[in-house]
Order: structure tokens, then C-alpha cells, then sequence
């Protein structure tokens, strides 16, 4: 997966999280993953 931005240009202290999951299938092997991100800046909606 290609994330909206590149991480060499993230400053300190811009994210509140950034973090990525590994999915595997039944198999034990990896299939794919997950990126998951929030700027400190953007409100979070549930």
C-alpha cells in the first residue's frame, strides 16, 4: 500500500499515531497490510 504522503517529509511531533498491521491468512503467511494514521491537526470521528 502506498500512504498519502512520504515518511521521510513527517516532522517530529506531526502525528498523534502511526502504525501498521501485517494481515496473514490461514496459512501463517503475509497477504497484505494495514496503515492506520492520525495528524494531530484532523478531528477523529467514530
Amino acid at each position: 500500500m502506498k500512504l498519502p504522503f512520504d515518511l521521510k517529509d513527517i516532522k517530529p511531533g506531526e502525528f498523534s499515531y502511526l502504525t501498521r498491521r501485517k494481515l496473514k491468512n490461514a496459512e501463517d503467511r503475509e497477504t497484505g497490510e494495514i496503515f492506520f494514521w492520525k495528524r494531530k491537526r484532523e478531528t477523529q470521528f467514530w
